[in-house]
């Protein structure tokens, strides 16, 4: 029986990566040839739909004709399977494209002064991922020429087949293998997707065509790999471009399994490094030392390809589209990654690394600085407390969050020790990774989520059935409720690790409960299972707390009914965001309705939180909202015990708590509540009129003065005072302040004379009027009034607007006037320590 389908291609890509695997992976469930025709003259070959490269290398653009033909028994049902693909997920799959490659915004290229005066070489590319870092220039090989693998001979053709199959089996194994037991999520995601790619029919049958003509194995992988690269990269469309690299990759992963041991495609790092690379393969990436991986700098790489999605989640320096860089820097030669400006300096002299240097403790010495309070409650600055917790899924992750200062692990993910496996984790190794999370939140609250599986997180071991909406299947406690038994086993190790910790400290959360009974259900479970841990013997703690997630909107209006059950709440935003708006968060297609700053869906968060008061349980957030910075004046505002984030956030979170007011936070609440859209809600937000007015710092703080400072010229001078108010927590963005500063000094030089300079700025990136004091060492030339070298430095930088702005020019011209007098110059220089320095400054310019 033979099937056809026509449509039009209407995606503004075409057909690129994610339209074709999602065609693949439905053609590969029924057992007809499917064909893929693209209707243009000259017409192509047609594109076997179960191979993802076939369908990208048709190259479908915009607007043309294409007919889907299936030949078979089961053609029929096969066909209405992909025109349901064409019809209704192509466009969703564009538009995730088209979010992803909005949000990742361009940065510009803005090199420091202070490099600019030491002459470096820096060369403009792209910054894909913040930070800067520096080390030994590495070069990570790209795919070989067929000449240099041509020195031995092609056995016989069946040898040579069988040579190249096993060798790509290899693969394939290896990347299951290291797919089950991936540290983070993209990783896993990824590998799982070359070990499909690496059988893919099309590379396949162009290996067995380049063995045909008398290539040996490791000939036709390479002729393979470069004529599925050149056909990828030949098209218009970036996405189908991006795929070339994955074709290297897998094809790199090939030749090491049929060439002499000596070859590799992975160089190896043994100091602190910076990888160049024309094209660095996604493999390339995870097989390096990440210990000694301090920046890449790479060609040609789209912003949505594998490489640059991992580069991200591990946060390394990177530095993408800049031109050839294989031949820019020589190995062993030192280079800087700058990607907050977007260049890289190769080769960097010793002058230039040590700047960097200065900016890695500088950098140290601020988060130590900041992460000082960071063990204290947050608190509004009128008095409301709000805890910041840590989400984590393993201890690792814990005692990072700890020692940022969070007050507890409001959420921690044990669904985690269930994935990418055969089978489920048994008691005693749970256990272990319970109690290990436990010591690591040194007695601090650690809420455990149970095994969370379901939705967009499978467990093949389960069987679980194939469903049409599986975020609305059996998911959370409904696949508790189905598999007792493994949940009793969570419950015990929970339990067991739980016996050592401090009363109430650990607690156990349902996922995904909608009515009372589901949350009786739970808590009979937990109380069986204590008295199984007691019964074998085994030390079980007290009364636990036993909480649900709210994440369905049933439960939203049911917290009476559940209290009874229940000793807590936590709020799921993710999930209860997509169920009440009936947007799912992985449809791009309704990405404007799941947006959690609609007012229907804040004002159904304010309804939980009231619901949840009445009842007098403790109420937490631990969904993505909870997380964001930007949402924390909705969280004050809602009044909730606690919200959980990443790491990385908490010490920002407290201290945007602590220069909050939350009488103003509750306005923007009600107005946000009272909004016609979530634009109007955002821009109420970015307002920062929940901001309390700010603390009065003093002007001048110990941590911004140098008694002694080694600055070599005017341009490190400048460097050095921004740096100690970036340390002091004066600014978040240093480069901001240097260009205000430096936007001053080309307009006319700050050296008053008599060895003094003055360098000054208002700026939206300080927060309070300051002053800054370097006492040089040595002279550095100024270009004064006076024709003299500057011997100390007073920076002042104030904000635009308030009091700080207007202290800024009193400041000034008291400072100048001050200067006028010999005694007062003197008594400066003759000073050596810093409290003396802060002490005249504050008397004579009668400074706060």
């Amino acid at each position: 029986m033979r099937i056809e389908h026509e449509f039009v291609c209407t995606l503004a890509n075409g057909l690129h990566a994610r339209p074709a695997s999602l065609i693949a992976e439905q053609a590969s469930r029924f057992a007809a040839r499917i064909l893929l025709v693209r209707r243009v003259t000259p017409e192509p070959p047609p594109a076997d739909a179960r191979s993802v490269l076939s369908v990208i290398g048709l190259d479908v653009r915009q607007g043309d004709r294409c007919t889907i033909r299936a030949e078979g028994d089961d053609a029929r049902p096969a066909i209405e399977a992909l025109r349901e693909v064409i019809e209704l997920r192509l466009d969703e799959a564009e538009q995730a494209a088209e979010i992803e490659s909005a949000r990742l915004a361009r940065a510009s290229t803005r090199v420091p002064m202070v490099v600019r005066a030491l002459g470096a070489r820096t060369i403009a590319g792209e910054a894909l991922c913040s930070g800067f870092g520096f080390g030994e220039v590495v070069l990570a090989a790209g795919l070989p020429h067929p000449a240099s693998v041509a020195s031995a001979p092609a056995g016989a053709p069946e040898s040579e087949h069988t040579r190249a199959r096993h060798a790509i089996e290899s693969v394939r194994d290896e990347l299951l293998a290291r797919s089950r037991t991936a540290a983070a999520p993209p990783e896993s995601a990824l590998l799982a997707a070359h070990s499909q790619m690496v059988q893919d029919p099309t590379l396949w049958e162009s290996i067995s065509a380049a063995l045909a003509h008398g290539a040996n194995a490791p000939q036709a992988v390479v002729q393979a790999a470069a004529t599925l690269g050149d056909k990828l990269r030949s098209s218009s469309n970036a996405y189908i471009r991006e795929r070339a690299l994955d074709v290297q990759d897998i094809a790199l992963q090939i030749l090491e399994r049929l060439l002499p041991r000596g070859f590799s495609s992975v160089p190896e790092l043994v100091r602190d490094s910076i990888v160049f690379a024309d094209a660095l393969t996604p493999n390339q990436l995870l097989r390096l030392n990440r210990a000694f991986l301090k920046g890449l700098v790479l060609g040609p790489v789209g912003r949505t390809s594998h490489t640059a999605i991992l580069a991200r989640g591990f946060a390394i320096p990177c530095i993408i589209n800049v031109a050839r860089p294989s031949t820019i820097a020589s190995p062993g030669h030192v280079a800087v990654v700058d990607a907050e400006g977007g260049f890289v300096i190769a080769p960097a002299q010793p002058d230039v690394q040590a700047y960097y240097a200065r900016l890695q403790n500088a950098a140290e010495r601020r988060a130590a600085r900041l992460g000082a309070s960071g063990a204290e409650t947050a608190c509004t600055r009128d008095g409301q407390r709000l805890e910041i917790a840590v989400n984590a899924s393993t201890a690792a992750e814990v005692e990072a969050g700890v020692a940022r200062g969070a007050d507890g692990v409001g959420l921690f993910r044990t669904e985690f020790l269930f994935l990418e496996r055969d089978h489920a984790p048994d008691e005693d190794e749970q256990f272990t990774a319970y109690s290990e999370a436990i010591h690591a939140a040194a007695g601090r609250p650690i809420i455990f989520r149970t095994f969370d599986i379901g939705g967009d997180k499978p467990a093949p071991y389960l069987r679980m059935a194939h469903e049409e909406n599986p975020f609305l299947g059996c998911r959370g406690v409904r696949l508790h409720m189905r598999h007792p038994a493994m949940l009793d086993v969570q419950l015990r190790a929970l339990l067991r690790a739980a016996a050592g910790a401090p009363a109430g400290s650990v607690r156990i959360m349902a996922p995904m409960v909608a009515t009372p009974d589901e949350a009786s259900w739970f808590r009979s479970r937990v109380t069986e299972a204590s008295r199984q841990v007691r019964e074998a013997g085994r030390p079980a703690p007290g009364q636990v707390p036993v909480g649900v997630m709210i994440e369905v909107p049933a439960a939203v209006h049911s917290l009476d009914l559940f209290a009874p059950h229940v000793d807590f709440f936590s709020i799921g935003t993710n999930d209860l965001c997509q169920y009440w708006m009936a947007a799912d968060r992985g449809n791009p297609s309704v990405a404007t309705l799941n947006n959690p700053h609609h007012p229907t869906f804040l004002r159904a968060l304010r309804y939980v939180v009231t619901q949840a008061r009445r009842t007098g349980k403790w109420l937490g957030v631990c969904g993505e909202m909870g997380g964001r910075p930007q949402d924390l004046p909705l969280m004050i505002a809602l009044g909730v015990d606690e919200i959980s984030a990443s790491g990385s956030q908490v010490l920002a979170l407290k201290h945007l708590v602590r220069t909050a007011d939350s009488q103003r936070c509750r306005d923007l609440l009600d107005r946000a509540c009272a909004s016609s859209g979530p634009g109007a809600v955002e821009e109420r937000l970015a307002s920062g009129s929940w901001r309390a007015e700010p603390a009065p710092l003093p002007v001048i703080d110990p941590a911004c003065i140098d008694a002694a400072s080694g600055a070599t010229s005017k341009e490190d001078a400048i460097a050095r005072a921004i740096e100690l108010l970036w340390i002091a927590g004066r600014t978040d963005r240093p480069r901001d302040v240097e260009a205000a500063v430096w936007a001053r000094e080309q307009t006319y030089s700050t050296g008053l004379g008599y060895g003094f300079a003055i360098p000054h700025c208002k700026c939206d990136a300080v927060d309070a009027a300051s002053l800054v004091v370097l006492k040089l060492r040595g002279e550095v030339d100024w270009g004064s009034t006076d024709g003299q070298p500057v011997r100390m430095v007073l920076l002042l930088a104030a904000p635009i607007a308030g009091t700080g702005s207007q202290q800024h020019m009193r400041i000034f011209a008291t400072l100048a006037r001050r200067l006028m007098h010999e005694e007062f110059r003197r008594t400066l220089a003759s000073l050596t320590e810093t409290s003396q320095i802060e002490a005249v400054l504050r008397s004579e310019l009668q400074l706060n």
